[in-house]
């Protein structure tokens, strides 16, 4: 395996290799900004107090996409179920019909469907 720069010693296997995956494969100029946007923030930017990606008001179904610490990730349909992932990959691979919504699709899907409508990425409470 070739030696990672010092930047992303610290990041989990699975972020790295999904964030390698996705460079050059990126569906829509919003997906590269998602992508490119996560990488950088849990390489760079530490959330104690969480940043919260996505508010139960950002669309209709009431679903919230926040992260914490570095790489930890948590989202819900409000009211319905939370759940909480250790990696951006394992969020991405959520079935969202485990949380309350009506079909199977997973969260990677969702997202790609709305080309990342609803995500913010200057709501990190620490920076406030």
């Amino acid at each position: 395996m070739e030696e990672l720069d010092d930047d992303t010693k610290l990041m989990l296997e699975d972020d790295l290799a999904l964030f390698e995956s996705m460079k050059d494969n990126y569906i829509s100029e919003n997906e590269c900004i998602f992508f490119e946007t996560l990488r950088y923030k849990e390489i760079y930017e530490f959330t104690g107090m969480y940043e919260m990606m996505m508010l139960e008001t950002d669309n209709d179904i009431s679903f919230y996409f926040i992260r914490q610490y570095w790489n930890e990730y948590g989202i819900g349909i409000s009211g319905k179920s939370n759940e909480h992932f250790q990696s951006l990959k394992e969020t991405l691979e959520c079935d969202m019909f485990d949380l309350g919504l009506s079909e199977h699709i997973l969260l990677l899907e969702w997202l790609r469907k709305r080309d990342y409508v609803g995500i913010h990425y200057d709501r990190n409470n620490d920076l406030e």
